[in-house]
């Protein structure tokens, strides 16, 4: 499972890019119009930037991207989802 940046505000974990902007924009159609979700910069996360961009808990504590999906990964969450917002 990897994780790709859809746009500035959203992150898609699932098994390629294709498939990432194929079940986003399936997803995000039952919020917005096709017309405005702008796939265009969809790229793979890096092993860099997993480690770098954070989750935040309102109390405090934060930890990285690659923390969270390899949490889920064990947990058996459902795959593919939005990662983060």
């Amino acid at each position: 499972m990897k994780v790709f940046r859809m746009n500035d505000y959203d992150w898609w974990a699932d098994e390629t890019l294709e498939k990432a902007i194929a079940n986003y924009r399936a997803d995000q159609l039952t919020m917005v119009n096709e017309d405005d979700i702008d796939t265009s910069d969809a790229y793979e996360v890096s092993d860099e930037a997993m480690e770098a961009l954070r989750y935040h808990d309102d109390n405090g504590p934060t930890w990285s991207f690659r923390e969270e999906l390899n949490r889920r990964i064990a947990a058996g969450e459902p795959f593919p989802c939005l990662f983060a917002s």
